[in-house]
């Protein structure tokens, strides 16, 4: 079973099947979607997967027991001495380095730049490219109910995981761990974007993203990218079907993109637990104005008696 929580006036689904298909940048986390983590002169886990490649195929290899601290030493700290303004103070009279006091304030600011470009040309991609559909796997999870479904005066409609359609577009399930997202890292002017070092000359960002997918593992950076998040987000327990745009079904004013699930695949509609009874009629009288959703079940979500009058529970209608 998969379900999807909607507020009472986006009822249309009953009447067409039309479901939002989202772009990234419209997703409820605008922070992290979409985009590469950032991590400032520390190591991303990406990286030291990357070392610990490198570790195996080395005359270092001594079984998988190895520390960070040994990857991090040999295989991703910088090589020879760098030139920088705190050493080598004559530097500031190039006017890159002029408005700095330290090092470190000049990487911070490189490392802010750089990132802000790829992350901007990054969504951009993104957006102009795919659609997601978000679901979740329970009727009585309390956090969804209220972020998504009206604060319990909303509804939830549950499909049916076996349905065609859903073999057709698989659901993920997200990950939550952010260690595991897609990231860049910035260590003393080294960038690696998960794990692969980019070259110093490359300055633009279709010559990076060109250079960066001829040498990466393109599932590893799908899944770190599109398929992780942060932890704060798992009480969702989310599920993804992530479509292309150009697989919509309508597309309404301002880049909105529908995608039509075949009625079939409805298997119950639920009420929110402070939804009126004058709303539950109407929308009934919808259902059944449809033919396709002879077979929908209804049910109602309630909040239970003495010791459990804090959990919500599944009733029937």
């Amino acid at each position: 079973m998969f379900v999807k929580y909607l507020p009472t006036d986006r009822i249309e689904f009953l009447e067409n099947g039309l479901f939002r298909i989202t772009q990234p940048q419209y997703l409820n986390d605008p922070s992290g979607e979409g985009v590469f983590t950032p991590f400032f002169n520390i190591f991303s886990d990406a990286d030291l997967k990357v070392a610990y490649k490198k570790y195996q195929g080395s005359i270092f290899y001594d079984g998988p027991n190895v520390t960070d601290e040994f990857l991090i030493k040999h295989y991703l700290l910088p090589s020879g001495q760098r030139y920088s303004i705190d050493e080598s103070p004559s530097l500031r009279s190039f006017d890159e380095f002029d408005s700095f006091n330290t090092m470190e304030e000049y990487d911070r600011s490189q490392a802010i730049n750089f990132i802000k470009h790829i992350n901007t040309n990054l969504l951009g991609k993104l957006n102009s490219y795919i659609g997601i559909f978000s679901l979740t796997n329970s009727l009585i999870n309390q956090e969804m109910w209220i972020r998504y479904g009206q604060h319990g005066k909303g509804l939830a409609v549950s499909f049916d995981s076996n349905h065609p359609f859903f073999k057709k577009y698989n659901p993920q399930k997200i990950v939550y761990k952010n260690s595991r997202r897609a990231s860049i890292s910035y260590y003393e002017g080294v960038i690696r974007i998960n794990g692969i070092t980019i070259p110093d000359k490359l300055k633009n960002f279709d010559e990076i993203s060109n250079y960066y997918f001829l040498n990466i593992d393109q599932q590893d950076f799908f899944e770190r990218l599109l398929l992780t998040k942060n932890e704060r987000w798992a009480i969702e327990n989310e599920y993804r079907i992530i479509f292309k745009l150009l697989d919509h079904d309508v597309i309404k004013p301002n880049n909105i993109y529908l995608k039509k699930i075949p009625f079939p695949c409805f298997k119950s509609l639920t009420f929110g637990w402070d939804i009126t009874e004058k709303e539950i009629d109407t929308i009934i009288q919808v259902v059944k104005k449809n033919p396709e959703l002879s077979h929908l079940k209804f049910n109602q979500v309630k909040y239970g008696e003495l010791e459990n009058f804090d959990q919500l529970e599944l009733c029937d209608l």
